[in-house]
C-alpha cells in the first residue's frame, strides 16, 4: 500500500490489523511515529486521521462514522487534549461541544439533541462541574 502523507512525503511503512469491523492501517515515515496517520474501516472509508510528532498526537484528531460523516474532532498538544472538542450525530448534527485544557474539561460544554435543540449546558473548571 502507498499513501501520500503531509508535505507530499510518500509513506511506505505499513501495519494493518483488523478489529471490530475496522481495518486499521497505520502508516509512518519513521519511528518514533511522525506525520499523518490514517486508519480505515473495512469499506476503505477513513475511520481516524491524526498527526503525530515523536509518538504523540499533535493538532487535530478526527474520527469518522462509516458513512463518512465526522464523529468527533479534538485538538491535542504533545499527546494531551488541549483545545476545542466537537462531537456529531451520524446525521451530521452537532451532539456536543466544549474545550479541554490539559486533558480536563474547561469552560462551557453544551449537549444537543439529534434535532439540534440544547439538551444541557454545564460549566467546568479543571474537569469539575461548577
Amino acid at each position: 500500500m502507498l499513501f501520500i502523507g503531509m508535505g507530499g512525503v510518500l509513506l511506505t511503512s505499513c501495519k494493518t490489523t483488523k478489529t471490530d469491523g475496522k481495518l486499521n492501517t497505520i502508516t509512518a515515515v519513521e519511528k518514533p511515529l511522525n506525520g499523518e496517520v490514517i486508519e480505515k474501516w473495512e469499506s476503505g472509508a477513513v475511520w481516524t486521521k491524526a498527526t503525530y510528532k515523536n509518538n504523540e498526537i499533535e493538532g487535530a484528531f478526527i474520527q469518522y462514522y462509516q458513512n463518512g460523516q465526522v464523529k468527533e474532532e479534538e485538538t491535542y498538544k504533545k499527546g494531551i487534549k488541549n483545545g476545542t472538542y466537537v462531537s456529531y450525530y451520524e446525521n451530521g448534527q452537532m451532539q456536543s461541544k466544549g474545550r479541554y485544557a490539559n486533558d480536563l474539561r474547561q469552560g462551557e460544554w453544551i449537549s444537543y439533541s439529534s434535532a439540534g435543540g440544547v439538551l444541557e449546558k454545564a460549566n467546568y473548571n479543571k474537569g469539575k462541574t461548577i
